[in-house]
């Protein structure tokens, strides 16, 4: 919300938007492709499948990121902190694993916000809108 009120979101990022849709985006393309042909007006059309996106977030642009769109101090360090320290366990039928690896074990530290986040398509949306405008 903070995004779309200060404008911080680029108008050609439909991730993340209210009132946005994959209909209205597909609608839109076709549009502007219909106008390019007949006006025979040079272009480049790129499609950017943003696979594993969010495993490729690099955290400190993520906390750049989080603070320019209103995020404060303590969530932003907080949302970061919490994957640097994270502990993973393997857990099968015969119950979870003593050993774990992450948190002070790491030798290089992870990028990325994990699938699954709730906030990971947000954070994305954040992080791709610069690029768009």
């Amino acid at each position: 919300e903070y995004g779309e009120n200060h404008s911080l979101l680029a108008q050609e990022q439909y991730g993340s938007w209210k009132d946005k849709s994959a209909n209205d985006h597909a609608t839109n393309k076709r549009i502007t492709m219909d106008i390019i042909r007949q006006s025979g007006t040079p272009a480049i059309y790129i499609a950017n499948d943003a696979k594993s996106c969010y495993d490729r977030i690099i955290l400190m642009v993520a906390y750049l990121t989080m603070r320019n769109f209103g995020v404060p101090s303590k969530v932003a360090i907080s949302t970061v902190a919490t994957i640097l320290n994270m502990k993973h366990f393997v857990r099968t039928k015969y119950g979870d694993s003593s050993n774990y690896y992450g948190g002070e074990k790491w030798k290089i530290k992870p990028h990325g916000c994990g699938q699954g986040k709730g906030y990971g398509p947000a954070l994305w949306a954040c992080i791709s809108s610069p690029l768009l405008h």
